[in-house]
């Protein structure tokens, strides 16, 4: 989940760069090891935009990265 009061200064999906998505997935999988998961795995991306007056946009990004 990532959000912006406004998308003035880019929209929250392009916050979750390269480094971001290593560093989720490197947890991911500390996680998954953990609990001995063997199912599948998918990294999904919500984020909420404000449109400067008071309302908001959720998007939803399915198997994002």
């Amino acid at each position: 989940m990532r959000s912006r009061k406004t998308a003035a200064f880019g929209h929250p999906a392009e916050t979750i760069d390269r480094a971001k998505q290593l560093r989720i997935r490197r947890s991911a999988a500390a996680l998954i090891e953990q609990r001995g998961w063997r199912g599948s795995v998918r990294f999904d991306v919500a984020t909420l935009v404000g449109d400067g007056r008071g309302g908001t946009q959720l998007e939803y990004y399915e198997a994002a990265f």
